[in-house]
C-alpha cells in the first residue's frame, strides 16, 4: 500500500492540544505530516518538533492563508515584504524540522477581489451567464502581470535562501477565480525559474470552486500543476472543501491518475470524526501506483 501524509489542517486552529493532533495522526495511519497554516508559527515549531521526536516525517509546511495573510502577489510593497518575511521564517523552521518544502499561495488580484461577494452572489443565484464570466476572466488576465512582477521580486530573494537549505517552494493552485497563479502565469514562473527550487503544489480540493463557477475545470489545473511532487488531496461538494474522496464531485481517483508519483497528502477539514478522516486515509492508500497512458 501507498504511504500517505496528512495535513493538521483537520485540527482547526487551536482547537485541539499538540498531544490530541499526533494521538490522531498516529490513530488514522499516517505516515508523515504538513503543517497547514491555520497552526500558526509556534504551533507549528512545537508540533513539528513533538513530530520529529516519534519519527513522523514532516513534509512540507504551510504559509497562513486567509484574506488577512500577507500576500506575495500585492502591489502593496509592505505587504509584500511582510509575506516575503512570513516565509522566510517558515524557511528555517522547514530547515530545523527536516521538512522539504515550504507551500506559498499568492494571494489575489486586489480589484477583483473586491468583486468576490457579488460575483458568488450571482452564481449562487444561478445569475452568472456565460458573459460575466469571460468579462472577469479578460480583466483577471488583463491585471495578473501587474501582480507577476512582485511575485518575480519576492522569489529572486527567497529562491536562494531555499537553495542554501535544500528546500522548495511549491506555488499552490489557488482557491478562487481571481487569485494567482493562473495557469499561463505558473508556466512563465516556473520558466522564469527554472533549475530553481520553485515547484507547482496542487492543491485538489481548491480546483472544485473554479470548476462548479464555470471558470476553469478539474481537469486543466491538475494537467498545469501535475509535475507538483507533492499534492494535497480532498473531496468537494460546491462551497464545502476537506471531504474524505468519494463524499463530493471531484473525480479524485482520475485525477491522482495523472500525479503517481507525487506524495499524496489528505487535506480534510476540521469537522470530519476520526472515523471519517481513517476512511480518506485507507481510500489513498488503497489506490494503485501507475503511470498515465500520456
Amino acid at each position: 500500500m501507498r504511504q500517505v501524509g496528512i495535513s493538521t489542517a483537520f485540527a482547526g486552529p487551536n482547537q485541539r492540544s499538540i498531544l490530541s493532533v499526533i494521538d490522531l495522526v498516529e490513530r488514522v495511519g499516517a505516515r508523515a505530516v504538513v503543517l497547514d497554516g491555520q497552526l500558526g508559527a509556534d504551533r507549528q515549531r512545537a508540533l513539528g518538533r513533538e513530530l520529529r521526536g516519534r519519527d513522523l516525517p514532516i513534509w512540507a509546511i504551510e504559509q497562513a492563508t486567509g484574506d488577512r495573510a500577507p500576500a506575495l502577489a500585492s502591489r502593496d510593497r509592505e505587504e509584500t515584504d511582510a509575506a516575503m518575511r512570513e516565509i522566510g521564517r517558515l524557511l528555517t523552521t522547514a530547515a530545523e524540522l527536516g521538512a522539504g518544502q515550504v507551500i506559498v499561495g499568492l494571494g489575489a488580484v486586489a480589484e477583483l477581489q473586491r468583486d468576490w461577494p457579488a460575483v458568488r452572489r450571482a452564481y449562487l443565484r444561478a445569475e452568472l451567464d456565460e458573459t460575466q464570466r469571460a468579462e472577469l476572466m479578460r480583466r483577471r488576465t488583463l491585471l495578473g502581470g501587474r501582480y507577476l512582477d512582485a511575485v518575480r521580486r519576492a522569489l529572486d530573494r527567497l529562491l536562494p535562501v531555499a537553495d542554501s537549505s535544500g528546500l522548495s517552494i511549491g506555488l499552490r493552485n489557488p482557491g478562487r477565480p481571481f487569485g494567482l497563479p493562473a495557469p499561463m502565469e505558473l508556466a512563465e514562473l516556473l520558466r522564469d525559474f527554472s533549475g530553481g527550487p520553485l515547484v507547482p503544489l496542487l492543491d485538489l480540493r481548491a480546483a472544485h470552486l473554479d470548476e462548479v463557477m464555470g471558470f476553469r475545470s478539474v481537469t486543466e489545473l491538475v494537467a498545469t500543476w501535475r509535475s507538483s511532487p507533492l499534492v494535497l488531496v480532498a473531496d468537494a461538494c460546491g462551497p464545502v472543501v476537506g471531504l474524505p474522496p468519494g463524499r463530493g464531485e471531484i473525480d479524485v481517483a482520475a485525477a491522482l491518475r495523472e500525479v503517481p508519483k507525487a506524495r499524496w497528502v489528505f487535506y480534510p477539514v476540521p469537522s470530519l470524526s476520526p472515523d471519517e478522516l481513517r476512511l480518506g486515509m485507507d481510500w489513498l492508500a488503497s489506490q494503485p501506483s501507475r503511470p498515465t497512458s500520456r
